[in-house]
């Protein structure tokens, strides 16, 4: 073999083992959005937010803007009552430049909802600013809830 060929296998070679890298240090989840809800569901069951419930997507459209059809996955649940604040928000975004307009749209949520109970409602008012937003390998989680930790812990665990 002469020397250009050694430096054209050795240059394939290297490509190889860079695409194989990239491959397994992929920044996107390669978990359904369903199967990340049902984990973080499965704390709710247990935990005092159980007393949310999925929400359709004229609500989800109503309180934060989007559409089902805006994202590989979207589920919100949140509570009936006018006078809660526990909801929980997850995305799988179809891609990462989706993620500055969903957390303005977060972002704006929690400061109306903040307007709205503040001098009225203290204990509602600790818990909305206790509030969690998390981007994590594709996928958004919002969480307003006595234990949003817990929740965030079984997110990160399914993704």
């Amino acid at each position: 073999m002469n020397a250009d060929r050694i430096k054209e296998l050795l240059c394939v070679v290297v490509l190889v083992v860079f695409i194989v890298f990239l491959s397994g240090n992929s920044s996107i989840s390669k978990a359904s959005g369903n199967d990340v809800f049902k984990a973080v569901n499965a704390e709710i069951k247990i935990s005092k937010t159980a007393d949310i419930k999925k929400c359709n997507n004229q609500r989800i459209k109503k309180e934060f803007g989007f559409t089902h059809n805006d994202f590989e996955y979207i589920t919100y649940y949140a509570s009936d009552s006018v006078m809660e604040v526990r909801e929980l928000l997850i995305i799988k975004l179809q891609d990462k430049s989706q993620l500055d307009s969903v957390n303005e749209a977060i972002e704006k949520r929690v400061k109306d909802k903040a307007e709205l109970f503040k001098g009225y409602a203290p204990e509602q008012s600790a818990m909305l600013e206790k509030y969690v937003l998390e981007y994590k390998k594709g996928f958004v989680i919002y969480a307003v809830s006595d234990t949003p930790d817990k929740l965030i812990s079984a997110f990160n665990n399914a993704i």
